[in-house]
């Protein structure tokens, strides 16, 4: 199954953000219209590939994803897993159930979704920060694995 969100800064779409449930790899494919590198997030792209022309990698995506959900290590990570409805840390589970948001910059992941309705950012700006989506509904993926008669299989 692919898994695709738009990359948002503020309310410019950036480009597709692309997950494969079979191969667990990212892909990212910036807009064309996209010149400016002010709309590139900092840390799928670095300073060292900051520029317009360079196409992230699945390592720099992962690196910039889990840069974006509370580390596994909180000292209140059950609590916050059972609010995002997990049970087990999964870093790409957290960013689809917060469409990858932060509070320290405008970038996030849409599915169609409106900035200035869903950006916890623009939200606590505004002082709506009470009317967050987050935990967002998400599409569940296939099982892995499936049991046939006694054996289990993967899919």
């Amino acid at each position: 199954m692919i898994d695709q969100y738009i990359l948002m800064h503020k309310d410019v779409p950036v480009g597709d953000l692309i997950y494969d449930t079979s191969t667990k790899k990212f892909n990212f494919n910036k807009y064309e219209n996209i010149k400016e590198i002010s709309h590139l997030p900092l840390g799928m792209y670095s300073y060292k590939n900051w520029n317009i022309e360079y196409k992230p990698t699945h390592e720099d995506i992962v690196f910039w994803l889990e840069d974006r959900v509370v580390p596994k290590e909180r000292a209140n990570i059950d609590e916050i897993l059972k609010v995002m409805g997990l049970i087990d840390y999964d870093f790409w589970e957290l960013c689809r159930r917060t469409r990858a948001m932060c509070m320290e910059d405008y970038f996030w992941l849409s599915k169609g979704e409106k900035y200035e309705d869903v950006h916890m950012r623009y939200l606590s700006e505004h002082n709506r920060l009470h009317e967050t989506p987050i935990p967002f509904k998400v599409e569940e993926y296939e099982p892995e694995y499936k049991v046939v008669g006694e054996k289990l299989i993967k899919n």
